[in-house]
Protein backbone atom coordinates (compact mmCIF):
# COMPACT_ATOMS: atom_id res chain seq x y z
CA UNK A 1 0.00 0.00 0.00
CA UNK A 2 3.03 1.98 0.37
CA UNK A 3 3.35 2.62 -3.03
CA UNK A 4 -0.07 3.10 -4.33
CA UNK A 5 -0.01 5.99 -1.94
CA UNK A 6 1.60 7.91 -4.37
CA UNK A 7 -1.20 8.12 -6.57
CA UNK A 8 -4.17 8.25 -4.10
CA UNK A 9 -7.15 6.69 -6.06
CA UNK A 10 -5.50 3.36 -6.12
CA UNK A 11 -4.31 4.18 -2.83
CA UNK A 12 -8.51 4.26 -2.12
CA UNK A 13 -9.25 1.29 -4.10
CA UNK A 14 -6.68 -1.13 -2.19
CA UNK A 15 -7.82 0.58 0.67
CA UNK A 16 -11.54 -0.21 0.01
CA UNK A 17 -10.95 -3.69 -0.87
CA UNK A 18 -8.66 -4.31 1.76
CA UNK A 19 -11.42 -3.42 4.59
CA UNK A 20 -14.39 -5.09 2.28
CA UNK A 21 -12.09 -8.56 2.76
CA UNK A 22 -11.45 -7.35 6.60
CA UNK A 23 -15.35 -7.06 7.58
CA UNK A 24 -15.91 -10.61 5.25
CA UNK A 25 -13.49 -12.36 7.06
CA UNK A 26 -14.55 -10.97 10.28
CA UNK A 27 -18.46 -12.48 9.51
CA UNK A 28 -16.93 -15.94 8.73
CA UNK A 29 -15.32 -15.74 12.19
CA UNK A 30 -18.16 -14.98 13.83
CA UNK A 31 -20.37 -17.48 12.13
CA UNK A 32 -17.94 -19.92 12.80
CA UNK A 33 -17.36 -19.74 16.13
CA UNK A 34 -21.40 -18.99 16.90
CA UNK A 35 -21.29 -22.77 15.24
CA UNK A 36 -18.97 -23.80 17.56
CA UNK A 37 -21.25 -22.45 20.50
CA UNK A 38 -24.44 -23.65 19.11
CA UNK A 39 -23.02 -27.09 18.96
CA UNK A 40 -21.34 -27.23 22.72
CA UNK A 41 -25.35 -26.16 23.55
CA UNK A 42 -27.49 -28.73 21.55
CA UNK A 43 -25.73 -31.63 21.08
CA UNK A 44 -28.11 -32.63 17.99
CA UNK A 45 -25.78 -29.83 16.04
CA UNK A 46 -22.62 -31.07 15.12
CA UNK A 47 -19.88 -28.97 14.21
CA UNK A 48 -17.59 -30.42 12.00
CA UNK A 49 -14.00 -29.22 11.29
CA UNK A 50 -11.45 -31.14 8.94
CA UNK A 51 -8.11 -31.40 8.41
CA UNK A 52 -5.75 -32.66 5.21
CA UNK A 53 -3.51 -34.03 7.35
CA UNK A 54 -1.31 -35.78 4.74
CA UNK A 55 -0.49 -37.60 1.30
CA UNK A 56 1.60 -40.26 1.81
CA UNK A 57 2.69 -42.73 -1.09
CA UNK A 58 2.45 -46.93 -0.26
CA UNK A 59 4.65 -48.44 -0.03
CA UNK A 60 5.83 -46.03 2.19
CA UNK A 61 9.53 -46.29 3.22
CA UNK A 62 11.33 -43.17 5.28
CA UNK A 63 14.73 -43.98 3.51
CA UNK A 64 13.59 -44.99 -0.25
CA UNK A 65 17.21 -45.50 -2.20
CA UNK A 66 17.72 -47.49 -5.16
CA UNK A 67 15.61 -48.47 -8.10
CA UNK A 68 12.13 -47.85 -5.44
CA UNK A 69 13.51 -44.03 -6.03
CA UNK A 70 11.82 -43.91 -9.51
CA UNK A 71 8.91 -46.03 -9.40
CA UNK A 72 5.44 -44.49 -9.36
CA UNK A 73 3.90 -45.10 -5.55
CA UNK A 74 0.48 -45.58 -5.01
CA UNK A 75 -0.66 -42.27 -3.53
CA UNK A 76 -3.08 -42.16 -0.97
CA UNK A 77 -4.39 -38.90 1.47
CA UNK A 78 -5.00 -38.84 5.13
CA UNK A 79 -8.10 -37.38 6.04
CA UNK A 80 -9.20 -36.22 10.11
CA UNK A 81 -11.91 -35.63 11.71
CA UNK A 82 -12.02 -34.80 14.86
CA UNK A 83 -15.11 -34.84 17.54
CA UNK A 84 -15.13 -32.57 21.14
CA UNK A 85 -18.02 -33.98 23.16
CA UNK A 86 -18.15 -33.05 27.11
CA UNK A 87 -14.18 -32.18 27.57
CA UNK A 88 -12.77 -35.32 25.31
CA UNK A 89 -11.76 -35.30 21.91
CA UNK A 90 -12.30 -38.21 19.34
CA UNK A 91 -10.72 -38.02 15.96
CA UNK A 92 -11.54 -40.65 13.38
CA UNK A 93 -8.81 -41.28 10.41
CA UNK A 94 -10.04 -41.73 6.76
CA UNK A 95 -7.44 -42.94 3.57
CA UNK A 96 -8.72 -41.67 0.43
CA UNK A 97 -6.82 -43.37 -2.34
CA UNK A 98 -5.86 -41.22 -5.36
CA UNK A 99 -8.22 -42.63 -7.34
CA UNK A 100 -11.43 -42.40 -5.94
CA UNK A 101 -11.16 -38.08 -6.04
CA UNK A 102 -13.97 -37.14 -9.18
CA UNK A 103 -11.76 -36.09 -12.26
Amino acid sequence: MQAAKSDIDKYNIIKDQYEEHHKAADLERKHYNDNIEKSKQDLSIAHICYDWAQNVSIPYSPQQVGSIFFKTAYAVHLFGVCKTEGGENRQINFVITEDEFPK
